[in-house]
């Protein structure tokens, strides 16, 4: 049982009337990662690779070029933070990675792409991972606040895209009439 890739601990043992007792715990999948070159497998929360189960959960995919260390350092704890959020878990269903590495995000609702730029980057695990958690943070208030006070106002499928990119301003490009 230890060597399943998807068993984070296993114990068994014999109780003393006979019954085996097997006590498993189960590696918990965060993000789901097919990349350009062909890779395709899960992340658990610790950021260690699973292999894809060909089981397909209900989590956000993340496309485009990713690297596996790339997925581990950064696509990780940017989806933990995006899942850490009731809102945003609901709502980002895909995260593409850019030949330039800047983020581009797909919401369930609403039928535009958002941009988030480039994730700040650390040498330092922790501090990477306090970085990102604080980029995401910012970014997503600053999107919830253009949903809120923008799109209400504009209409849900005016823009086809959204640059968060820059502060202190959104950038939004308009749909193209049919």
């Amino acid at each position: 049982l230890k060597s399943s890739p998807f068993v984070k601990t296993a114990e068994c043992f014999k109780t003393q009337d006979g019954h085996v007792c097997i006590l498993l715990t189960q590696r918990m999948p965060v993000v789901r990662i097919k990349a350009v070159q062909g890779d395709d497998y899960y992340l658990d929360d610790h950021d260690c690779i699973m292999p894809n189960s060909h089981y397909t959960s209900d989590l956000i995919i993340a496309t485009g070029y990713i690297s596996k260390w790339f997925a581990m350092n950064y696509i990780s704890p940017m989806s933990k933070a995006i899942m850490d959020d009731n809102l945003w878990k609901n709502q980002i269903v895909q995260i593409n990675v850019l030949p330039d590495r800047s983020i581009e995000l797909v919401p369930r609702v609403g039928d535009q792409i958002v941009q988030i730029g480039r994730l700040p980057e650390s040498k330092y695990k922790e501090e990477r991972t306090k970085l990102v958690g604080e980029f995401m943070d910012k970014k997503l208030q600053r999107l919830e606040n253009f949903y809120k006070y923008g799109l209400s106002q504009a209409g849900w499928n005016k823009y086809s895209y959204i640059n968060l990119e820059f502060d202190n301003q959104i950038i939004c490009k308009k749909k193209k009439a049919l």
